[in-house]
């Protein structure tokens, strides 16, 4: 089967795009209020909705069709949502003290940020090759 470049290159581009908004909203989420700690993990359909943030893992996948090969990425709920923090001072502690905070670890997301940006440059400079390639192509039929 034959390798669509472009269409590879352009869903490696997507999928580096969604990786990083994943990951930026998650970090820029790390303070705020988390789910409730005593949350079920299939949540109630006749209760109230929890405001708190729900942390967000991307998923990727490979995808292969008629039109070619690539990869898609998705969004997947991080399990457990939120993570008991001890801060006696917040307005939103319980009374022993504890918040829930995200399901947030700072430095995976940091990783996942500088992965989804060399991703994207990768895919960018096959992109540019691969004109390069038609380019040198066109000249030789002339």
């Amino acid at each position: 089967m034959a390798i669509n470049g472009i269409g590879a290159s352009l869903s490696g581009l997507f999928a580096a795009a969604t990786r990083l908004a994943g990951a930026a909203s998650n970090i820029a989420n790390l303070r705020s209020q988390g789910k409730a700690l005593d949350q079920p993990i299939i949540p109630d359909p006749n209760a109230a909705p929890d405001p708190g943030y729900q942390p967000l893992r991307t998923e990727q996948v490979s995808v292969e069709g008629d039109g070619g090969n690539g990869t898609r990425a998705f969004y997947a709920p991080v399990r457990p949502a939120s993570i008991p923090s001890l801060e006696p001072g917040a307005p939103d502690a319980d009374a022993r003290g504890f918040v829930a905070r995200p399901n947030v670890q700072l430095e995976t997301e940091v990783t996942d940020q500088i992965v989804s940006v060399r991703t994207f440059q990768a895919n960018v400079k096959s992109l540019q090759t691969n004109d390069e390639l038609n380019k040198t192509l066109l000249d030789i039929k002339t």
